[in-house]
């Protein structure tokens, strides 16, 4: 299992149930991968990706897209060297919630985990 560092905020419950989703699966599940929900009205080359621009919809429905977080990747490590990723055939995603999700890149980042985790406290992390 790995986990990152830029990833404060998830819990130990939501780690244990990973690992445990992951041990106790039958062997086609390939890795365990945690991402995050993206209601966003997303474009790829001038174009819309997931709505029709004619009918645009409200956020709320957006088709549901994930996207990765690597937040939490669980994958034995033949198949990440046989592959050269950590995401392997048939993986199962384990969607995060905002908070479980925030991902320090910067500064900015870092002061809003930092809100989150004084807002919350080591409490929200460890008790469930």
């Amino acid at each position: 299992m790995m986990v990152q560092t830029t990833s404060p905020m998830i819990k130990v419950s939501t780690y244990q149930k990973a690992l445990a989703d992951f041990l106790n699966s039958d062997k086609d599940i390939g890795s365990i991968n945690s991402v995050s929900a993206e209601k966003k009205f997303l474009w790829l080359d001038g174009r819309p990706i997931n709505y029709d621009i004619n009918k645009t919809p409200k956020s709320q429905d957006l088709p549901n897209i994930v996207s990765l977080n690597f937040a939490i990747t669980i994958i034995p490590k033949k198949t990440m060297y046989e592959r050269g990723n950590v995401i392997a055939d048939n993986p199962r995603f384990v969607e995060l919630d905002k908070i479980q999700s925030i991902d320090v890149d910067d500064q900015l980042d870092f002061e809003f985990a930092e809100f989150a985790f004084k807002k919350y406290g080591l409490g929200w992390l460890v008790n469930d």
